[in-house]
């Protein structure tokens, strides 16, 4: 138990704190990795990467209002700690589908980190009271779908985040299920 809350410390720490100057990644070394990033797939209810069964062992990494994947000194900073710690995944809340990824994303892949990513952006949630699934969303949703998809350590996309968290949320069902539905095809 003292190991889990002093590691939980560390990363509250490392999370808080601000970095000036960490090592650049050679590109060789993060092609050599993303080559060895598999698919992590589903069979039944379990996950699978490279044939075996992956264990999500993560953090959520979202401090702020910011898109976290856009500051690379800051993910290359809270990626080395991370794998220090034995994390393979990592989910960001909210990202902006029109800047550019990639630095991140290599970094990601060099510490053996997968990205699950919610497809809503900063205005475009499903809400739990006054529920909706428009055009607009749908349309943000691609975005957000359309720029990570193609990173080959993204393992998924979240959808409704703690929407439905109570009885009296449940008329929010039919839209998480409709956007389901509609990004997957």
């Amino acid at each position: 138990m003292r190991s889990i809350v002093l590691k939980a410390a560390l990363v509250l720490t490392a999370s808080l704190a601000t970095v000036t100057a960490a090592p650049e990644v050679a590109s060789h070394e993060v092609a050599s990795h993303e080559v060895a990033s598999h698919e992590v797939v589903v069979k039944g209810s379990k996950f699978f990467a490279d044939g075996e069964q992956f264990f999500l062992k993560g953090f959520a990494f979202q401090g702020t209002g910011q898109d976290p994947l856009l500051n690379v000194t800051q993910c290359r900073y809270d990626m080395d700690l991370m794998r220090l710690f034995g994390a393979n995944s990592v989910r960001v809340y909210h990202v902006d589908p029109t800047k550019d990824h990639t630095e991140c994303m290599k970094i990601l892949a060099l510490a053996g980190i997968y990205l699950w990513v919610d497809l809503d952006t900063f205005d475009t949630a499903i809400r739990n009271v006054g529920s909706a699934w428009t055009l607009d969303q749908f349309q943000n949703y691609a975005k957000v779908m359309d720029a990570f998809h193609s990173f080959p350590n993204t393992a998924g996309f979240w959808i409704g985040n703690e929407v439905i968290n109570s009885n009296s949320n449940s008329g929010a069902a039919p839209y998480i299920k409709a956007a389901v539905t509609d990004m997957r095809a």
